[in-house]
């Protein structure tokens, strides 16, 4: 998670995280690493229109 307040970086453990990028959740599941690796094997399918 990217603070806005003093721009640094801090961990966030959760046990869900929902996408609602829409067309971009592709994207953003390849920025968040799912779909590459051994933790999350399955890549989102979603392509833009």
């Amino acid at each position: 998670i990217l603070s806005a307040e003093d721009n640094q970086i801090y961990p966030l453990d959760t046990a869900f995280v929902i996408n609602a990028a829409g067309p971009w959740a592709g994207e953003v599941s390849k920025m968040a690493g799912i779909g590459a690796g051994d933790e999350y094997p399955v890549a989102l399918p979603v392509e833009p229109r």
